[in-house]
């Protein structure tokens, strides 16, 4: 396995009254976050539904080590925090520290818990080049049934069909075990995905796949791992 590039999501709820979404929503501390991380823009966010008020902040540089890593997309909301950016999910949970430890100042009452995450989310997404031939997550049967008589019968009299890029999706169902603590913090847990694919831009010989995946990143290259290690065969 080569790892080409990495994108990291980090997901961070909070208890209800922690984050100081009125004072950050005050244009001289959303002014100071962009100064310090050169975001490109700012956008209010407000839920119709729930009446949540959020602030989203795009395209910002994060600078560690003299290495600079690009922020797509820092949110802060009532009680959730959001950051996706280049790097690994460390450089997401180091970077997430840097703003808990700026809102934790904003905060003029001490608490011990503030901020201290009820539960935590990491997606990721890796272009990876793999030892396998994407023909290899599916069976034979399904692939010659869908490239020899899915194409035919979809042809028509002003056009032929071929098959395009490749993709599998998993859905991912969580079952709550502490179901306590998400009934004190009123939460419910939502699907996520897994998928493979060939990465745009590559052809299927080159066997260069982008996957997605709800696991940090040290855990998705593992899996990525197994996976070659059984598809190569």
């Amino acid at each position: 396995m080569k790892l080409l590039r990495s994108e990291s999501t980090k997901i961070v709820l909070v208890r209800q009254n922690q984050i100081p979404i009125v004072k950050i929503a005050n244009p001289k501390y959303v002014n100071d976050l962009v100064k310090l991380y050169s975001f490109a823009a700012v956008n209010q966010l407000q839920d119709p539904g729930t009446g949540n008020f959020g602030i989203n902040f795009n395209n910002g540089i994060y600078v560690v080590d003299g290495k600079e890593i690009a922020i797509e997309g820092l949110t802060i909301e009532t009680r959730k925090i959001i950051i996706q950016m280049e790097g690994s999910s460390e450089d997401a949970e180091a970077f997430y520290n840097i703003v808990k430890k700026y809102l934790s100042d904003l905060v003029e009452i001490h608490q011990e818990d503030l901020l201290v995450p009820v539960i935590v989310v990491d997606e990721t997404v890796l272009i990876s080049e793999l030892k396998f031939s994407p023909h290899k997550l599916f069976s034979n049967i399904l692939y010659n049934q869908v490239s020899e008589n899915l194409l035919a019968r979809a042809s028509n009299e002003i056009s032929t069909t071929r098959l395009g890029n490749l993709a599998l999706t998993f859905h991912l169902d969580y079952e709550p075990i502490d179901f306590p603590l998400l009934a004190d913090n009123r939460l419910s847990l939502s699907r996520k995905e897994f998928s493979i694919q060939v990465a745009p831009g590559y052809g299927v010989n080159d066997r260069v796949f982008i996957t997605k995946a709800p696991l940090n990143t040290n855990n998705h290259i593992e899996f990525l791992k197994d996976l070659e290690t059984v598809l190569e065969k």
